[in-house]
């Protein structure tokens, strides 16, 4: 895929995570201008229990994406989609962004991927993330052993893996 892409946070930690295999992610989005919204970057960065490791593999990977931040244009465009959808504020804004942006989000949100609103383009992350027919997130990571720091309603813990990338 070519053009601009917008990474959820959802994607970035199933990257870190090993849940979509790297060289999957790097074949899908050859050539594709990265982004991330600052949402994404606070999201990361703001875990409780991220070890110095981890913050550093995740503020290498985000030096490689342009941080998109939070304009009036954006705000904007946030206000009218959570108005129209409901959504919780961070979804709203990093869905605004893409909009925005003219960015193609993608995330492993299912709800955000079956939604339909002006502008919005979702794609599920590579490697089947999502498994639609029976409502179930992501596998569990395959590492146990490393200390759990990412976890969502509903959705089995995530944890950091040193990726490089």
């Amino acid at each position: 895929m070519s053009g601009r892409i917008l990474l959820d946070s959802n994607t970035v930690m199933y990257l870190f995570n090993s849940v979509i295999p790297l060289e999957s992610f790097k074949q899908a989005f050859n050539g594709a201008e990265q982004m991330v919204s600052i949402i994404t970057e606070l999201e990361l960065l703001s875990f409780p229990r991220l070890s110095e490791e981890q913050e550093t593999d995740i503020r290498r990977f985000l030096t490689k994406r342009a941080i998109i931040p939070l304009t009036d244009k954006i705000k904007e465009k946030t206000i009218e989609f959570r108005r129209r959808t409901n959504r919780k504020l961070p979804d709203s804004i990093i869905a605004a962004t893409s909009i925005v942006c003219e960015a193609v989000l993608i995330t492993g949100d299912k709800d955000l991927l079956k939604l339909s609103f002006p502008g919005l383009r979702t794609v599920s992350a590579p490697g089947g993330l999502i498994a639609h027919e029976k409502g179930r997130g992501p596998p569990p990571p395959q590492a146990p052993q490393a200390p759990s720091v990412m976890s969502g309603k509903g959705s089995a813990a995530l944890t950091l893996f040193r990726v490089r990338f």
